[in-house]
């Protein structure tokens, strides 16, 4: 049977106090769960809003990151319907791949 879930997980942002539900782009700090744009302004703050050229490279990288994890969490959503059981998918002459833990 596929591990796949159908519910997205939610949580509260520690920073605005509003929900993140899975599939928005957030992180996790040691505080908590906190929202992408949220996570930027404490940044932000944290160099007198004057982030480091660096910094901003790396907050670009994570950034990066979130998107391509946002993308497989709403792919996850998607095919979940349609995943033959066992939660494999099979692509053609590249071969069949198990899907999130499936």
């Amino acid at each position: 049977m596929s591990s796949l879930r159908t519910q997205r997980r939610s949580w509260k942002c520690y920073l605005c106090g509003t929900d993140i539900v899975e599939g928005q782009r957030f992180t996790f700090t040691s505080r908590g769960p906190i929202h992408w744009e949220c996570f930027r302004v404490e940044v932000a703050k944290a160099f007198n809003n004057r982030i480091p050229e660096d910094g901003e490279f790396l907050l670009e990288l994570i950034d990066y990151f979130n998107e391509g994890i946002v993308k497989i969490k709403e792919g996850e959503y998607r095919m979940t319907p349609s995943l033959p059981q066992g939660g494999r998918v099979n692509l053609g002459g590249l071969g069949c791949f198990p899907l999130f833990g499936g």
